[in-house]
């Protein structure tokens, strides 16, 4: 018997009328089918392979025609696509900067008597200037017989090196905003007259960039301080050749990308404080967060011993412990790393953010006081479930749309909060996700989500936080676009300044800069653009 065959026949299959036994049959079925396509899959994408390897062709990826795929009609494109209230289609030549004004009058030989002027029509051109422009100083130079020394006439600060500042950010422009390579940058340059290195390009990228780092994680600090919440979310990057990790922190005022060797949470704190030498305190704050996190009596008692002491490094402290304990488990290791460090945080005063947005992954637990919860990625659970039993199928369905339900419930109340809807709507998330139906994969993922109440009900109390991580997701994968074109970093100096000209990039977009303008005018030192940490607090004063 087909599979096909098996689910239509179970699909005439009465759930209602089963009993418990019978129902336990049928999730096993629903189990084994979907182990069996699974299997299909994966043995047709060997096969491929082995064809591959064989030296034969692959077969071409070509989707089938989806049901129900209507004709695409270009002019009937986004006809059922809402437009936004009060929407207007703005003209662009009311913001347009006019560089040139060029005069055209008529030729008055063609004109017949009786014309008469009527004034004159405005048409504007945009247009762009790509040229070389190599300058060539001719320094004057006198010389002093009685000091035996040499006076020059002084070199604009944009002449100063090989390459003219002007240059120098429409390279790092390329780099960061267009996500060209090496190659394709003198590839570009020369198609002008332009020579240029591979060397020349990795120094200007590269090098001498302590300002920018500065001023980033200046902006940083202000904008987690001036907001108080932080979206975040990580993806993978290649370091030397080895697996690291891009964590994303943030919101509507700024975005910062940091690239570390782990993703645990010691990295998160030090990635949000935007320092990597801290210290580690062994104190009563430091028992009381170890017993919180029931790592052990036994390291309990040890670290009650060693009240008082202070370590320069995690190397120090992780040292220490394995003296005793030298078969210590990496995460008991690393909570307590974790409440050492909160501890001298704690004792210098220094207070980390008061909310996270997170996807639920492991490392931001526990980080904050208020960790809240993507709502979009806790529905996916439900929409990546993929029965294939017509009646799980049903079931799902139904127990999804009253899942929407309830988050366009909260939407509301985030709009307009009130103390007694809060208490209704938790309510509600209980009944709601002590639900159990007849499809047991169903039942599992429920019962995750009730698990998590915490961080997804966040808003019943602070209205403030969104309700979803969408934004971190959005913000980081203009990052993943470009480790696909540019693969990974070979330097200390390559990775540090790739994560903070990312950054730099996407927080002058987030504040209305030119990031061209502003790689320009830190590199001429003009200094006619305010500091990011300036415009983010003039922004929230205005909007305040």
């Amino acid at each position: 018997m087909e599979i096909q065959e098996l689910k239509d026949q179970l699909s005439e299959y009465d759930f209602e009328n089963a009993s418990t036994k019978e129902l336990l049959l049928l999730n096993i079925v629903e189990l084994l089918i979907k182990k069996v396509e699974d299997l299909e899959e994966e043995n047709k994408s060997l096969k491929t392979e082995i064809r591959k390897l064989k030296g034969g062709n692959d077969d071409p990826d070509i989707k089938g025609k989806s049901k129900g795929a209507k004709k695409f009609d270009k002019k009937n494109k986004n006809s059922n696509k809402p437009k936004p209230k009060g929407w207007k289609k703005k003209s662009k030549n009311n913001s347009l900067k006019i560089d040139k004004e060029v005069p055209l009058a008529v030729d008055k030989s063609k004109l017949p008597n009786d014309a008469v002027f009527k004034g004159t029509r405005e048409k504007i051109i945009q247009g762009i200037t790509f040229a070389r422009n190599n300058v060539k100083l001719k320094i004057e130079r006198w010389y002093s017989p009685s000091e035996n020394k040499y006076y020059e006439a002084e070199i604009s600060t944009n002449h100063q090196d090989q390459f003219s500042k002007d240059l120098q950010a429409f390279i790092i422009m390329l780099s960061t905003k267009g996500n060209m390579g090496h190659d394709k940058i003198i590839e570009l340059l020369e198609s002008i007259g332009a020579e240029i290195s591979t060397g020349q390009i990795e120094r200007i990228l590269n090098k001498n960039n302590d300002k920018f780092h500065e001023e980033m994680n200046e902006a940083f600090e202000v904008a987690r301080d001036l907001v108080g919440f932080m979206h975040t979310d990580d993806t993978g990057a290649r370091h030397q050749g080895d697996n690291w990790f891009t964590s994303v922190f943030c919101n509507h005022l700024c975005t910062m990308f940091k690239t570390t060797p782990r993703k645990n949470r010691l990295t998160v704190i030090q990635n949000l404080i935007g320092r990597d030498d801290i210290e580690f305190l062994i104190d009563k704050n430091t028992i009381k967060a170890i017993k919180k996190s029931k790592v052990g009596k036994l390291y309990e008692e040890m670290l009650s011993t060693m009240i008082g002491q202070k370590f320069s490094s995690e190397e120090d402290l992780e040292a220490v412990i394995k003296v005793k304990y030298p078969k210590i488990v990496e995460q008991k290791l690393t909570q307590i790393k974790v409440a050492a460090a909160y501890a001298w945080l704690k004792s210098k005063g220094i207070i980390l953010i008061k909310a996270l947005i997170t996807d639920a992954a492991s490392q931001f637990a526990s980080i904050v006081d208020i960790h809240a919860l993507c709502w979009v990625h806790e529905i996916r659970h439900y929409t990546d479930l993929n029965p294939k039993l017509s009646q799980f199928k049903n079931i799902l369905e139904e127990f999804t749309d009253k899942v929407q339900l309830f988050y366009q419930r909260l939407k509301q109340y985030q709009e307009n909060p009130k103390k007694k809807e809060a208490k209704k709507i938790q309510l509600e998330f209980d009944n709601l996700f002590s639900t159990k139906t007849e499809y047991e994969a169903l039942n599992k993922v429920i019962a995750q989500t009730k698990k998590r109440a915490e961080g997804l009900l966040v808003v019943l109390e602070h209205p403030e936080i969104p309700l979803h991580n969408n934004h971190a997701e959005q913000q980081i994968r203009p990052y993943v676009i470009k480790r696909k074109i540019q693969f990974g970093t070979r330097s200390e100096d390559g990775l540090r300044s790739r994560d903070t000209f990312m950054s730099i990039n996407m927080t002058c977009k987030k504040l209305g800069l030119s990031f061209y303008h502003f790689l320009r005018d830190r590199l001429l030192g003009t200094g006619e653009i305010p500091s990011l940490a300036e415009v983010m607090r003039t922004k929230m004063t205005v909007t305040a």
